[in-house]
């Protein structure tokens, strides 16, 4: 059994803590507004710490997805004969890496660089497509990763990404957020809620939910057993 709260679960949490019950002075579409947006505080104060809790991957021939409500085509991440971008999903939050999969190129990498980079401009420079080897990239805009060289071959991308979770709509929706930080979903919510009219609980919700990600976030330690690997300041030179 998942031990992720749904939202009816949640909005049940939350009513306790404003004590209503049931609605009478926020309607149900308040509190389901006040979740989202605790749950949105919370995943950026979790994210914040750099533990990949929120790690997806995503395939150029996973063919079209409903995400964050948006149909995204998977082929937006292809890399085209003579292209220049790919198209990321609309959850992406982060890039943690790209590869390529196509059969027989797995070994061309991808290198993230500055855009203003002089190696990236001569890369743009080239007019000409290339047998593809390894590729610069840079992201810009909102989803947008730029490449170069023009490649003269179609290829398969994976993207390994930091996602946002998806707003909760139905009673069974579920809280993509690590156990226990709901509780400080909880607690944000109902300090939203409190703030609406100036309660001067809702301070004392605000400062329960700090306490709760605080508390998670001290007792986490989710890699630990890997060397720290110092790289040699003549590396790149």
């Amino acid at each position: 059994m998942s031990h992720r709260k749904t939202l009816t679960a949640l909005t049940t949490s939350v009513r306790r803590h404003i004590d209503e019950p049931t609605a009478s002075r926020w309607t149900a579409g308040q509190v389901t507004a006040a979740i989202n947006e605790a749950k949105d505080r919370v995943w950026n104060a979790v994210r914040g710490q750099r533990e990949d809790y929120f790690y997806k991957t995503l395939e150029s021939d996973d063919g079209s997805q409903t995400i964050l409500g948006e149909i995204y085509a998977a082929s937006g991440m292809q890399v085209t004969v003579g292209g220049t971008t790919l198209t990321l999903p609309p959850d992406l939050a982060e890039v943690k890496l790209i590869q390529t999969i196509t059969a027989n190129y797995e070994d061309v990498r991808w290198r993230h660089m500055d855009l203003a980079h002089q190696y990236f401009q001569d890369a743009m420079a080239l007019t000409s497509n290339q047998t593809p080897t390894s590729f610069l990239w840079d992201l810009v805009n909102e989803r947008t990763v730029r490449y170069a060289p023009l490649s003269a071959t179609a290829l398969d991308t994976r993207l390994h990404y930091i996602f946002q979770p998806a707003d909760l709509s139905a009673g069974t929706d579920e809280l993509q957020m690590p156990y226990p930080t709901d509780l400080a979903v909880v607690y944000y919510a109902a300090a939203s809620l409190f703030l609406q009219d100036d309660d001067p609980r809702a301070a004392v919700k605000e400062t329960r939910a700090k306490s709760v990600i605080a508390e998670v976030i001290g007792a986490t330690q989710r890699q630990f057993s890997d060397p720290v690997i110092v790289a040699s300041p003549f590396e790149d030179m």
